[in-house]
């Protein structure tokens, strides 16, 4: 217990140090570009303290009429001052590098922070695009398998029901025998997701729908998520598996959670259960381990997590922190697909990236 309370502190203390150099960084580009003093900079600091303690406010207090406006907020002026750092980081370079054109270069990344901005939010508006992949299968498999793959759509205070009754339509237009569900589905308590079960109960598949836990259904408390699924009719495969007319479905819990057990549950004592003649399949909220797993007996790992760094300057970070970043991938004669995410986390934008719902056909 005491190590997670001094984990927790480290983590705020760093993530306060960083969120809140962010702001001041900016904060100090606007204050010299428009030459800004007397009552108007105490009313710009004002506004820079409040939008960047919203988003933190609206998690800590969780009760309130006002409360998710000002998570929204809060998780809005992330993004923008996300996309803002990056913009002003490369403008600083280019100022240094050619002194003589400051004023233009200034003036044009001025210019260019609001364009991104407006852009990140238009990408999530138009809702995620069905991304088509096809693997072939190294065994064989009674026919093609089509498998709608989703992740990371972040169900909680900010998700919209119209947004969520609009994947469930997609979906289903396309017909799936398998509809999987790698982890970070349910981001809130459980209060706040239970209007969205009536509508993911309404998913359909020939073969149903399964879900392993990712890192935020761990922050939000494995109970809410597992009750959520109980009633959505989504079969939990957090560390067990299923066989689907000869393919079998296996599921680990986030490495997250792994982390904090004295004693992990093992991807070969799970496997020890099934004929590896089979074709295997995990589901695994984290990119993490594939060799591992190859290694072990599965042919096609379907993760989620990295969100395809969602919005700059994290979209640069995340193929330096994951080996298997997004997209399709193969070892040996595995594969892996790393999805870039249903949904988003906090900022409602993308930039650089897009949300999918990822229609994978499997075939001999």
């Amino acid at each position: 217990m005491l190590k997670k309370l001094i984990l927790f502190f480290m983590f705020f203390v760093i993530f306060i140090s960083i969120y809140g150099g962010m702001n001041y960084y900016v904060y100090l580009h606007l204050v010299n570009y428009f030459t800004i003093t007397g009552n108007v900079r105490l009313l710009l600091q004002l506004v820079f303290w409040f939008a960047g303690s919203s988003y933190v406010l609206g998690k800590l207090i969780k009760k309130g009429r006002f409360i998710p406006w000002i998570s929204y907020l809060g998780a809005a002026w992330m993004g923008c001052l996300s996309i803002a750092v990056f913009v002003l980081f490369i403008n600083d370079v280019f100022a240094f590098v050619l002194p003589k054109y400051t004023q233009l270069i200034i003036n044009t990344a001025m210019l260019t922070i609001p364009i991104l901005v407006a852009l990140s939010i238009l990408n999530v508006l138009r809702g995620p695009v069905i991304k088509e992949v096809e693997v072939k299968a190294s065994k064989n498999l009674v026919g093609e398998l089509k498998i709608i793959h989703l992740s990371d759509i972040h169900l909680g205070m900010l998700t919209s029901t119209n947004w969520v009754k609009g994947i469930v339509e997609k979906v289903n237009n396309l017909e799936a025998d398998i509809i999987v569900i790698t982890g970070d589905m349910v981001d809130d308590e459980y209060k706040r997701v239970e209007e969205f079960i009536p509508i993911m109960r309404e998913l359909k598949s020939k073969y149903g729908v399964y879900a392993v836990s990712g890192n935020h259904e761990i922050y939000a408390g494995l109970d809410n998520f597992n009750m959520f699924c109980k009633e959505a009719n989504i079969e939990v495969l957090d560390n067990k598996g299923i066989i689907l007319d000869g393919v079998n479905l296996i599921g680990v819990d986030d490495l997250y959670g792994r982390r904090n057990t004295t004693n992990p549950v093992k991807i070969e004592d799970i496997l020890s259960d099934y004929d590896l003649n089979g074709y295997n399949i995990l589901l695994s909220h984290q990119p993490v381990n594939f060799k591992r797993a190859v290694e072990k007996g599965i042919d096609l790992q379907l993760s989620g997590h990295t969100h395809k760094g969602q919005i700059p300057p994290l979209n640069f970070f995340v193929p330096i922190v994951y080996r298997y970043a997004y997209g399709l991938y193969q070892y040996r004669k595995s594969f892996i697909y790393t999805s870039s995410g249903t949904g988003t986390w906090g900022p409602p934008m993308r930039l650089f990236s897009s949300s999918e719902i990822v229609n994978l056909k499997l075939s001999n």
